[in-house]
């Protein structure tokens, strides 16, 4: 067992996803465990055990993107080099996230990796959203509270939020200096963090590849391979 921990994480994971799938055939009504467990208890504390991994990663997604972001913005160390920097940055980013998004929407489109495959009873697809305006734009650039921002997982306002924190510490210089170290460690301690809860992965893949599979069978397996696979491609 101690030899198997000190594997690579993703081969942990992926043999934790192949006995998932093993497992969640098994729990099925018309698996080869069916009436030697309850399968409906077993499915819902699977369900139960995936939800708590993914919450821990939501937990933590928000807060580390503020502080790296904040923090990386303090170590240029200079307002006169932030604008270089920012320059050099939105020159990469813009031109290769356009790039990025119009091939993953081409891809999704083309392949179509999520169709026909019907919502077990109980699920349901989320409401689609109309296409945001140009004042929702500015909105999301801006917000009017950064704390609700934060607490609603808005990330792109949290990003511009902690540029501009980030700007106002460079700003204040040395008065400032105990914010910034705080940022700083507060990056270094929830990049630890993240090693952490990212060692309880195979457990989360174990546990939501048998729900998934218990729930939608085959079926499953199929589209998740149709997924992988368009992410690999895009």
């Amino acid at each position: 067992m101690t030899s198997f921990l000190q594997k690579p994480l993703w081969l942990r994971i992926l043999v934790a996803m192949v006995l998932g799938v093993i497992l969640g055939f098994g729990i099925r009504p018309d698996g080869y465990l069916d009436g030697l467990i309850d399968g409906e208890a077993w499915s819902a504390a699977l369900k139960l055990t995936g939800d708590a991994f993914i919450r821990l990663i939501r937990m933590l997604s928000v807060p580390l993107i503020f502080v790296s972001v904040a923090a990386a913005v303090v170590s240029i160390g200079d307002l006169s080099r932030l604008g270089k920097s920012g320059a050099r940055i939105a020159a990469l980013y813009i031109p290769s996230g356009l790039l990025a998004a119009c091939l993953g929407v081409g891809l999704a489109m083309l392949l179509q990796p999520g169709a026909g495959i019907d919502a077990p009873a109980g699920l349901s697809a989320p409401p689609v959203k109309p296409p945001p305006t140009g004042a929702d734009i500015l909105a999301m650039f801006i917000p009017a509270n950064p704390v609700k921002a934060l607490a609603d997982g808005d990330m792109l306002s949290v990003i511009v939020f902690a540029i501009m924190l980030g700007i106002g510490v460079l700003g204040a210089r040395e008065a400032a200096k105990p914010v910034a170290d705080v940022l700083d460690g507060a990056a270094h301690a929830l990049t630890k963090l993240v090693t952490y809860i990212m060692e309880l992965a195979p457990i989360g893949a174990f546990a939501l590849m048998a729900w998934a599979v218990a729930l939608m069978g085959a079926d499953a397996l199929v589209k998740l391979a149709a997924l992988i696979g368009t992410v690999y491609l895009g």
